[in-house]
């Protein structure tokens, strides 16, 4: 009897991923040639998770997604799990690296200067977090009730859900915790 698809073994070949979304701390990855392939996700899960930086890894097979929380940096996180032959970038080249460099600096930047000014009380996703619900709450009132607006709350939502990495050496004010 021929085992069920979505119960393969992964296969030897890292798969090609893309990064659909990033916020500080977080990145979801997006597999394409695998969906409803079960066993093949469990696997890349797994495999992961043995990359260092990598908190958790949660993957859903339907969708072919990877989310990825993680503590170090994203640029270099995903480049040791290319070298270990646990995934690889689709359309990853020089260029993209340079910029995924700069994104990472801009927001590590960005957070870091919101934690300093606000005495660590406020994070880059919390004030995302904040500034999406605040235009979603003016379209609402504007009686705008469109798919658009809609999506602006679920982003505020998940801005607040996003995990952001403390400044190295430091811990997160728990008082910014209870915040978010």
């Amino acid at each position: 009897m021929e085992p069920h698809p979505t119960d393969r073994k992964p296969a030897a070949v890292p798969p090609r991923a893309r990064i659909v979304h990033r916020t500080p701390g977080r990145a979801r990855l997006r597999v394409e040639g695998h969906r409803h392939d079960r066993a093949y996700f469990h696997g890349i899960a797994q495999r992961l998770q043995t990359v260092p930086g990598v908190s958790s890894v949660e993957t859903n097979a339907v969708t072919g997604s990877i989310l990825i929380h993680h503590t170090a940096e994203i640029g270099p996180l995903l480049e040791h799990a290319r070298r270990s032959a646990i995934l690889v970038m689709a359309g990853e080249g020089a260029v993209m690296r340079s910029l995924s460099r700069i994104a990472d600096a801009v927001t590590t930047g960005m957070d870091r200067e919101l934690r300093r000014i606000s005495g660590g009380q406020v994070t880059l996703p919390l004030a995302l977090s904040f500034t999406f619900f605040l235009m979603a709450i003016a379209k609402l009132a504007q009686g705008d009730f469109r798919a658009s607006t809609l999506h602006l709350l679920l982003s505020a939502v998940q801005a607040a859900n996003a995990r952001s990495r403390p400044e190295e050496g430091e811990e997160m004010a728990e008082s910014a915790g209870e915040i978010a």
